[in-house]
């Protein structure tokens, strides 16, 4: 090798190494300067966000909860760790506590305004009825199923002095049963573990070659799945396409809703046992999206488990609002086919207040006389 030809070699290397510095150098700059709070969320690595713009954070029994004080546009979270305003945690005297328990379907995860969630429209509603003293209380967590709601309705909720709980688990539950059955048990260890921080891939450690990864969507920020469901399972869901080994309908089979209707039948007793009214109310969705509900081992799996509602409802004498039977199917109501869009939401919160109303679930004692 000629001198010459060294000599370029090494310049080539020292400019590419040099590039390479520039890069990472004008990228870290532009993440830490310049980028939006939406960007700088996207690009930056889990560990250096700051806690108070993540929405979710482990907790000792329920694995993860809700961010106390977050804020992100419309939508944030009170001091206690639930979506809405502020309320005091000791119920007020003469108050009558609705609370919604469940997953993203109750949390409202597309709805962006706090105002528009069904929890807060059905308190308006009421209100504007005359029930004064009504409040309710959004206890909705995204990815929660039965396991975590019945976890949080003994922990948290039942600290809340509730009148009435509404029960808005299903499909989560669904989720929980499409896994091996040698893996499938009453402590939901087949899905879930512990919360705990993924750890960092090694190109992630640089800013350049993070934010173009994640600009390219070769990789992506890490989310709620990589704290506390187990990794690398045989049969997960992610969109339409649903990546599952086998027939999903001799998984189904393999795994029957034992455990939803242990947990949902558990959480009916402790509630009456605490002088609290079961609601039990069954999943809509839309046939509208290509969305994974709408598959046929998702459909029948939602049927099964809103027919268990209807069962302990009947079996233990609480109310029963089949509001897949009732819920508009339109598209202006659903984001996909599951969530609600604020529209939905509104619709949601009507067919609530029909319901409770129609049923004096809520003592006409509270109502004003003026209305």
């Amino acid at each position: 090798m000629t001198s010459s030809t060294l000599t370029k070699i090494l310049l080539l290397f020292s400019s590419t190494v040099l590039t390479a510095l520039c890069a990472e150098v004008g990228a870290r700059i532009w993440l830490h300067h310049f980028a939006t709070h939406e960007q700088y969320l996207n690009y930056s690595l889990y560990q250096e966000i700051d806690s108070k713009f993540l929405r979710f954070q482990p907790h000792a029994y329920l694995d993860y909860a809700l961010t106390p004080n977050f804020h992100s546009g419309g939508t944030s979270h009170n001091s206690l760790g639930y979506r809405g305003d502020e309320f005091p945690k000791i119920k007020p005297e003469g108050e009558f506590r609705i609370v919604a328990l469940g997953g993203s379907i109750t949390y409202d995860e597309d709805v962006e305004d706090n105002k528009d969630t069904h929890t807060q429209q059905l308190e308006n509603i009421l209100r504007e009825q005359g029930y004064q003293h009504v409040r309710v209380i959004n206890a909705g967590v995204p990815a929660y199923n039965s396991w975590e709601s019945l976890a949080s309705l003994q922990f948290r909720i039942l600290d809340l002095s509730p009148d009435i709980v509404i029960h808005e688990d299903n499909n989560n539950d669904i989720h929980a049963r499409l896994v091996p059955s040698g893996l499938y048990s009453g402590d939901d260890a087949g899905r879930r573990k512990s919360w705990a921080v993924p750890p960092v891939a090694p190109q992630e450690w640089s800013v350049f070659a993070r934010i173009l990864s994640r600009y390219l969507h070769y990789t992506r920020q890490v989310g709620l799945e990589d704290f506390v469901n187990v990794p690398n399972l045989p049969y997960v869901v992610e969109g339409y396409d649903a990546r599952i080994g086998g027939d999903p309908m001799k998984v189904l089979d393999e795994n029957p809703p034992i455990y939803f209707e242990r947990n949902t039948r558990n959480m009916v007793a402790i509630e009456k046992s605490n002088g609290v009214l079961p609601m039990l109310v069954t999943y809509a969705y839309t046939p509208y999206f290509e969305d994974y509900v709408t598959t046929p081992h998702y459909k029948r799996a939602i049927f099964e488990h809103n027919d268990i509602y209807r069962k302990i409802a009947e079996s233990d004498g609480v109310p029963f609002l089949d509001l897949q039977a009732v819920m508009p199917k339109d598209k202006k109501y659903f984001t996909d086919g599951r969530h609600n869009s604020a529209l939905g939401a509104r619709k949601k919160a009507e067919l609530y207040a029909e319901f409770l109303t129609s049923h004096n679930l809520i003592p006409k004692k509270l109502k004003d006389s003026s209305h």
